[in-house]
């Protein structure tokens, strides 16, 4: 039909050697693009799409994890055709995958393998005991009041710290214990039951009483709790203090047991205190709540943990609320599914070692890094631009950004699983020791020189990152497939619309609202001036609330303000992607391809890989939860900010997607 498609620009081409990279058949034609553009790019998949049964979503993103899950199956299989060493890496994958598919053993021993820490529990008669349990919880990563983590110094971006902050809790976040939602106040019905019954099914004597007791605790933990908004401003980790020192915060609480009991000795150790209201506040509840309460606490969260490892009473009925009322799925995974994740969670280096070997085109690199430049080239272009920043501040912006790390692929030197001991007939062991090792593995690092080669995704996941104190992007290798990356024989604007915006996206976080507090080495501080921090700060304030208007489902708005640094990113990185995809044609004249000129493709190439569909329970807890804004928004939010968008599709005043000039944002 092509009726309301734009014409092609009149510097097009209509020979050309390229492949296509747009899906035509997830084209709606019957909707304008001028009206509704993620609608017409992806309207007729939004009609046909299937939510997996054991899905909370499907969409570019999940179909690409779903590839790369099928590619691991086919290197599982072909690993289990040989045999290996005992002790070898490939033979723990294979003890680790059977120790799960061993569902008859799992059934005949039960909570065996959770009674010596349950019976830990039961011993517990002081505060310093509570306080030493506190540190092995942490260790086997057990929900507590508050948690103790290990990043990267915020003053000192070399070296490591341990950081103490606010706990989790049993549900997602604090609105769920406290918002009066009439969904939400289902939930916390739902979730007593579920409480009541894990105990019940474990065999604790007041199952009822125990969770009426357990929901109360987290509540009054989600009334001092940071909401998630909040939390996302990270600069309150400044306060760093030797252990001693942390007393000041939560002095009812034995910190030196707790440490010792964690294994933080020596000279130089330094501990961060994140949200420090918060444990002044839960000092006073430390106080008050007797030890017979927290050993309550404790008995759930460590059944909890391990339920979905446990018998099939304990597996479904977790699913029943975590996967089902939570998330709205209704169809557990296949058991082989189930343990392929469990272990490529835990030994995701053998897998994704083999991984690229398989599915990774080395050939494609120089392309790939090519691109890379080109939107760094782009981003100087875009920074000209910025008339209200400053010479200061953009030769501050500049260093940074040619001083950014790209790593493409997989890392240079994969993690060591000879410490590790994995066996066939002990699953609770397995995840146990595997959470242990991990623990101490970070602890070893703190106070130590951070190894810049690091790597925190595996190459086999569909993602990608920035981490703004090592100041570098990671683009693992499974995100260099369609629709995000097509190989060089295929149109270049829908490469750059796509895994060009992932790309830019990742930069952009170096100078979002978070990120442009760290400078080119990682460290954190203001690097800028007043003035030119405040119009920065005035045009995300814009942003916001141009996003507040967006709406996720009917009547329920996006949440603009925990969803600001991806906005940011978003609009950005893709008024950027597309200034690299012209200085890609150098000069040249971009064909027509399937009807649509090269700058309607770059659009629409951003637009299909946020083609998704989402259970509405899902949905509703994004809001809460997510940083990114649900992916509708993000297809159709960002273009409405770009003039060349409004060229391409001759987007005019009455049109739904046009926004006045003075009502678009740009960040630079």
């Amino acid at each position: 039909m092509g009726a309301f498609i734009a014409s092609p620009m009149n510097h097009a081409v209509t020979t050309t050697y390229l492949k296509s990279a747009i899906d035509l058949s997830s084209i709606d034609r019957t909707v304008d693009p001028k009206q509704d553009f993620y609608q017409f790019v992806n309207g007729n998949w939004l009609k046909t799409a299937k939510i997996p049964e054991d899905q909370a979503l499907s969409g570019a993103f999940a179909e690409l994890s779903m590839k790369s899950s099928h590619q691991l199956f086919t290197i599982f299989n072909e690993l289990a055709k040989k045999q290996h060493p005992q002790g070898s890496n490939e033979q723990k994958v294979a003890d680790l995958y059977a120790s799960y598919m061993d569902s008859k053993r799992l059934e005949h021993i039960g909570l065996a393998g959770l009674q010596q820490d349950l019976q830990r529990i039961e011993n517990i008669r002081t505060k310093k005991d509570l306080a030493e349990f506190f540190a092995y919880a942490e260790k086997i990563d057990l929900n507590l009041p508050f948690s103790t983590d290990f990043h990267q110094d915020r003053k000192a971006s070399s070296r490591a710290l341990m950081f103490v902050g606010q706990g989790e809790l049993g549900m997602p976040d604090r609105d769920f214990y406290l918002s009066e939602q009439p969904r939400h106040q289902e939930l916390r019905n739902t979730y007593l039951l579920y409480v009541a019954n894990t105990l019940n099914f474990a065999g604790q004597p007041k199952p009822i009483e125990d969770a009426r007791t357990i929901l109360a605790l987290e509540k009054a933990l989600a009334k001092i709790s940071w909401s998630a908004t909040e939390l996302r401003h990270d600069e309150v980790k400044a306060y760093i203090f030797a252990p001693k020192n942390v007393i000041t915060f939560m002095p009812s609480f034995d910190w030196m047991s707790y440490f010792s009991e964690l294994g933080l000795k020596g000279i130089g150790k330094e501990v961060a205190i994140s949200q420090v209201d918060y444990l002044r506040q839960l000092d006073e509840l430390w106080k008050v709540i007797p030890i017979e309460t927290w050993q309550t606490y404790l008995k759930f969260n460590l059944i909890n943990s391990y339920s979905p490892y446990l018998t099939e009473v304990f597996q479904k009925h977790y699913f029943d609320f975590y996967d089902t009322a939570l998330n709205g799925i209704q169809t557990r995974s296949p058991r082989d599914e189930s343990a392929l994740e469990l272990t490529n969670g835990i030994l995701g280096n053998v897998l994704g070692k083999l991984y690229v070997e398989k599915y990774f085109d080395e050939t494609q690199r120089p392309a790939m890094l090519e691109m890379v430049e080109n939107l760094r080239k782009a981003f100087h272009l875009k920074l000209d631009q910025a008339s209200w920043m400053g010479a200061d501040t953009k030769r501050e912006v500049r260093h940074k950004l040619d001083s950014i790390n790209v790593k493409v692929g997989y890392p240079k030197t994969w993690r060591d699983y000879s410490a590790l001991d994995i066996r066939k007939d002990d699953l609770i062991g397995n995840i146990q020791r595997t959470r242990m090792l991990n623990f101490q593995r970070e602890l070893d690092k703190v106070g130590q020189a951070i190894d810049p080669e690091t790597w925190y995704m595996l190459p086999q996941s569909a993602n990608a990152y920035y981490n703004a104190q090592l100041n570098e992007i990671v683009l693992p290798a499974a995100i260099w497939h369609p629709p995000f990356y097509y190989d060089t024989s295929h149109d270049p604007a829908v490469n750059y619309g796509a895994i060009g915006a992932v790309i830019a996206h990742e930069i952009s976080h170096g100078f979002d609202d978070k990120g442009s507090h760290f400078d080119a080495k990682g460290k954190g501080g203001e690097k800028w001036n007043e003035h030119d921090r405040k119009k920065f700060n005035e045009r995300t304030k814009a942003l916001v609330e141009q996003y507040k208007q967006y709406e996720a489902l009917p009547g329920y708005k996006v949440n603009a303000e925990l969803n600001t640094s991806e906005n940011i990113a978003d609009n950005l990185g893709l008024g950027v992607a597309h200034m690299a995809y012209r200085l890609s044609l150098k000069s040249q004249p971009a064909p027509v391809i399937d009807g649509f000129s090269g700058d309607q493709r770059f659009y629409m190439g951003w637009a299909q890989v946020w083609r998704s569909k989402s259970n509405p329970e899902y949905l509703l807890n994004s809001l809460n939860l997510a940083l990114h804004a649900p992916e509708p928004v993000r297809g159709n939010a960002a273009v409405r900010n770009q003039q060349s968008f409004y060229e391409a599709f001759e987007i005019k005043e009455g049109d739904k997607m046009y926004l006045p000039p003075e009502k678009r944002i740009s960040i630079w």
